[in-house]
Protein backbone atom coordinates (compact mmCIF):
# COMPACT_ATOMS: atom_id res chain seq x y z
CA UNK A 1 0.00 0.00 0.00
CA UNK A 2 1.39 3.36 -1.01
CA UNK A 3 0.71 6.26 1.32
CA UNK A 4 0.83 9.78 -0.04
CA UNK A 5 0.38 13.13 1.58
CA UNK A 6 0.66 16.76 0.68
CA UNK A 7 1.63 19.80 2.63
CA UNK A 8 -0.55 22.74 1.77
CA UNK A 9 0.63 26.27 2.40
CA UNK A 10 3.91 27.83 3.28
CA UNK A 11 6.11 28.13 6.32
CA UNK A 12 7.53 31.50 7.32
CA UNK A 13 10.79 31.10 9.22
CA UNK A 14 12.89 34.10 10.26
CA UNK A 15 11.54 36.23 7.41
CA UNK A 16 11.97 33.49 4.81
CA UNK A 17 9.06 31.76 3.14
CA UNK A 18 9.59 28.02 2.75
CA UNK A 19 7.66 25.58 0.59
CA UNK A 20 7.83 21.79 0.94
CA UNK A 21 9.98 20.28 -1.83
CA UNK A 22 10.63 16.60 -1.02
CA UNK A 23 11.64 14.07 1.60
CA UNK A 24 15.21 12.82 1.32
CA UNK A 25 16.95 9.81 2.88
CA UNK A 26 20.68 10.32 3.40
CA UNK A 27 23.05 7.36 3.76
CA UNK A 28 26.85 7.38 4.07
CA UNK A 29 27.29 9.10 0.67
CA UNK A 30 27.87 12.84 1.09
CA UNK A 31 24.92 14.93 -0.13
CA UNK A 32 24.86 18.72 -0.56
CA UNK A 33 21.89 20.96 0.23
CA UNK A 34 21.02 22.49 -3.19
CA UNK A 35 20.97 26.24 -3.85
CA UNK A 36 17.75 27.97 -2.73
CA UNK A 37 16.88 25.02 -0.45
CA UNK A 38 17.11 24.26 3.27
CA UNK A 39 17.08 20.84 4.91
CA UNK A 40 15.27 20.01 8.10
CA UNK A 41 16.85 16.91 9.68
CA UNK A 42 14.06 15.04 11.43
CA UNK A 43 15.65 11.83 12.76
CA UNK A 44 17.99 8.92 12.04
CA UNK A 45 17.92 5.13 11.97
CA UNK A 46 20.81 3.23 13.56
CA UNK A 47 22.68 0.55 11.63
CA UNK A 48 21.89 -2.15 14.19
CA UNK A 49 19.39 -2.75 16.96
CA UNK A 50 21.73 -4.49 19.38
CA UNK A 51 25.43 -4.06 19.99
CA UNK A 52 27.61 -6.27 22.16
CA UNK A 53 30.42 -4.19 23.59
CA UNK A 54 31.99 -2.97 26.81
CA UNK A 55 31.50 0.62 25.62
CA UNK A 56 28.48 2.38 24.12
CA UNK A 57 28.31 2.75 20.34
CA UNK A 58 28.39 6.37 19.15
CA UNK A 59 26.02 7.67 16.47
CA UNK A 60 27.59 10.42 14.35
CA UNK A 61 26.33 12.63 11.53
CA UNK A 62 28.92 14.18 9.24
CA UNK A 63 28.09 17.85 8.58
CA UNK A 64 30.42 19.86 6.34
CA UNK A 65 33.10 17.18 6.71
CA UNK A 66 33.02 17.09 10.53
CA UNK A 67 31.58 14.21 12.58
CA UNK A 68 29.14 15.32 15.29
CA UNK A 69 27.74 12.98 17.95
CA UNK A 70 23.94 12.81 17.88
CA UNK A 71 23.39 9.81 20.14
CA UNK A 72 24.80 6.64 21.65
CA UNK A 73 23.71 3.21 22.71
CA UNK A 74 22.80 2.53 26.32
CA UNK A 75 23.63 -0.61 28.23
CA UNK A 76 20.82 -3.05 28.93
CA UNK A 77 22.23 -6.21 30.52
CA UNK A 78 25.73 -6.19 31.96
CA UNK A 79 27.60 -9.40 32.74
CA UNK A 80 31.33 -9.52 33.37
CA UNK A 81 33.31 -7.53 30.84
CA UNK A 82 30.55 -7.57 28.25
CA UNK A 83 27.35 -5.58 27.96
CA UNK A 84 24.37 -5.73 25.64
CA UNK A 85 23.46 -2.31 24.29
CA UNK A 86 20.35 -1.32 22.38
CA UNK A 87 21.41 1.22 19.79
CA UNK A 88 18.17 3.18 19.50
CA UNK A 89 17.95 3.94 23.19
CA UNK A 90 19.81 7.23 23.59
CA UNK A 91 19.58 10.38 21.48
CA UNK A 92 21.46 13.37 22.84
CA UNK A 93 20.66 15.86 20.07
CA UNK A 94 17.40 17.73 19.77
CA UNK A 95 15.71 17.35 16.41
CA UNK A 96 14.81 18.99 14.11
CA UNK A 97 18.14 20.42 13.02
CA UNK A 98 18.32 22.79 10.02
CA UNK A 99 21.02 23.01 7.32
CA UNK A 100 21.33 25.93 4.87
CA UNK A 101 22.12 25.68 1.14
CA UNK A 102 25.67 24.54 0.41
CA UNK A 103 25.96 22.44 3.58
CA UNK A 104 26.94 18.78 3.24
CA UNK A 105 25.51 15.82 5.15
CA UNK A 106 26.30 12.12 5.43
CA UNK A 107 25.53 9.32 7.88
CA UNK A 108 28.52 8.56 10.08
CA UNK A 109 29.34 5.86 12.61
CA UNK A 110 26.34 3.85 13.77
CA UNK A 111 23.81 5.58 11.48
CA UNK A 112 22.15 3.84 8.54
CA UNK A 113 19.81 6.56 7.29
CA UNK A 114 19.02 10.17 8.07
CA UNK A 115 15.49 11.47 7.41
CA UNK A 116 15.45 14.97 5.89
CA UNK A 117 12.65 17.24 4.67
CA UNK A 118 13.75 19.62 1.93
CA UNK A 119 12.16 23.05 1.59
CA UNK A 120 12.47 25.57 -1.23
CA UNK A 121 13.31 29.11 -0.13
CA UNK A 122 10.89 31.53 -1.80
CA UNK A 123 12.14 35.10 -2.19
Amino acid sequence: MLLTFSIVGFLNLHGQTLSYSQTVLISNAVQTVPANKVWKIESFLPTTTKVTSTFPTAFNMVVNGNAYPVGHSAFGNVSGNNAEAWSSSMVNTSFPFWLPAGSTLAAGTGIGLISVIEFSVIP
